[in-house]
């Protein structure tokens, strides 16, 4: 699934302001990217709260997959547009 473009065919930001795009990050919702490394992080969301200015922020596990092993990460947290663009794809 891509997350981009929105689907009222708005930026990502502008879709935020509007709350579109925040249902496609749940808790329990598996996002995966590739790094410029080729090790594949994926985040498990485990929550999404607004921050006092406003801004909705999302807590999740991240996980590193190597070939040869894989890295529990721990938690973390970004703001939601910095997430959406960080995980482009929803597994």
């Amino acid at each position: 699934m891509t997350l981009l473009p929105s689907r009222s065919g708005k930026s990502r930001f502008g879709a935020l302001r509007n709350n579109e795009d925040r249902g496609e990050v749940q808790i329990g919702a598996t996002f995966a990217r590739l790094n410029a490394t080729q090790v594949m992080e994926t985040a498990c969301v485990l929550g999404v709260a607004e921050h006092e200015g406003g801004i909705p922020h999302v807590r999740y596990n991240c996980t590193l997959h190597r070939a040869d092993r894989i890295f529990e990460d721990g938690p973390r947290t970004l703001a939601l547009p910095a997430f959406l663009a960080r995980f482009e794809r929803a597994l």
